[in-house]
């Protein structure tokens, strides 16, 4: 479905626990919120449940087995905290639990995104196992042969389910799906031919614009991209494409998130507490406009190929990034750094050559 793009652009295993996480703090009597939407609570007979979100980026692949950490705390946030609460375990070669604190076990959305420069390493999150303390968020990482290697990697979760804004999601858990419409309409799931699939929001149809992120779930080393999205009148329709490690189609099963002109964890926008951004990078020196928020849009250098420096109309202070490579091929991205103002994208052939694909990118970060 690339013609509906070039047409629009015309016209304008459950991880271990063993290691007992914190503790979640008791119930209130009725259900609050601190008013920004970075959490909801509500107490019931057994126990709290949490609507929220967080993000880490794991900084120590090599880390002891067995041993939780505390990431980066400038790069890590909990919303039912307010702060940096998160922790992660290197569970053994390539493998990784993400403990999201407070986020009781009210399920929703996780993804996942390489990170390191000239790093050809795809992950992807296996399982997310909620519990009354906070969801525990199973990470995979693998070289383009298949093998699994320890890595760098960003991963979020939300389990909101707000209104703001067009968002929807569709997560796949280990058998189970988890779907959320802004709209409280349909989410419908169609697999067309092998490793192709359509997500269709209702009711989110009607107008272009928005931004997609994919990742891919499950045992097996498949991963997963966004092949386009594009409304009609009813529906906001997004493919999917998933692939075997070295580029060959393959039934897989995956997380997608659609949002439009809000940020991908749900929340306020504009939100007191968060900035976000998201574009689509494609091969124009600037993102276009109708897939890229806020405007104006973000600029886009290419340093050698492969590599894009994008610079968004805000500053990057900590926070999270999560990239989907976009298209029809094998080709795969990764975030390899940013800074201050600075985000550096790399995208590789399925053979790991460097390669100008074109992506999508989302930016949260919290500001207080």
């Amino acid at each position: 479905m690339r013609a509906n793009r070039s047409i629009l652009l015309a016209g304008l295993v459950l991880s271990l626990v063993a290691t007992v996480a914190p503790q979640a703090a008791a119930a209130p009597a009725t259900c609050v919120t601190d008013g920004r939407m970075k959490a909801v609570t509500c107490a019931d007979a057994a126990a709290a449940t949490t609507e929220g979100y967080g993000w880490v980026w794991a900084n120590d692949p090599a880390h002891v087995v067995g041993e939780w950490y505390s990431p980066s705390a400038p790069y890590q946030y909990s919303s039912a905290t307010g702060g940096p609460a998160n922790l992660v375990r290197h569970v053994g070669v390539g493998t990784y639990t993400v403990f999201v604190e407070g986020m009781s076990a009210t399920a929703g959305i996780t993804h996942v995104t390489a990170y390191g420069y000239d790093n050809r390493t795809r992950c992807k999150n296996t399982v997310t196992t909620p519990t009354v303390d906070g969801q525990y968020l199973t990470v995979r990482c693998y070289t383009f042969g298949g093998a699994l290697v320890d890595s760098t990697f960003t991963a979020s979760f939300t389990n909101l389910r707000s209104s703001y804004y067009g968002f929807g999601y569709r997560a796949t858990n280990n058998g189970t799906v988890t779907a959320h419409n802004s709209t409280t309409n349909a989410v419908v799931h169609a697999r067309e031919v092998l490793g192709q699939y359509k997500v269709s929001f209702k009711a989110l149809g009607g107008n272009a614009g928005g931004t997609v992120l994919v990742t891919a779930t499950g045992q097996t080393n498949t991963w997963c991209k966004t092949a386009d999205w594009y409304p009609d009148t009813i529906y906001h329709h997004v493919l999917v494409r998933c692939f075997t490690p070295t580029g060959a189609p393959a039934d897989g099963d995956f997380n997608v998130t659609f949002v439009d002109k809000g940020n991908v964890v749900g929340d306020k926008n504009p939100s007191p507490g968060l900035v976000s951004a998201y574009g689509w990078i494609s091969t124009v020196p600037s993102a276009p406009t109708t897939w890229a928020y806020p405007l104006p849009t973000w600029t886009i250098t290419t340093p050698m190929p492969g590599t894009r420096a994008l610079t968004p109309s805000l500053l990057l202070t900590g926070g999270d990034f999560q990239v989907t490579a976009y298209d029809t091929t094998s080709d795969s991205c990764a975030i390899a750094y940013w800074t201050g103002v600075t985000a550096t994208v790399q995208c590789y052939t399925a053979a790991g050559a460097p390669v100008n694909a074109p992506f999508d990118i989302a930016y949260v970060g919290e500001h207080d």
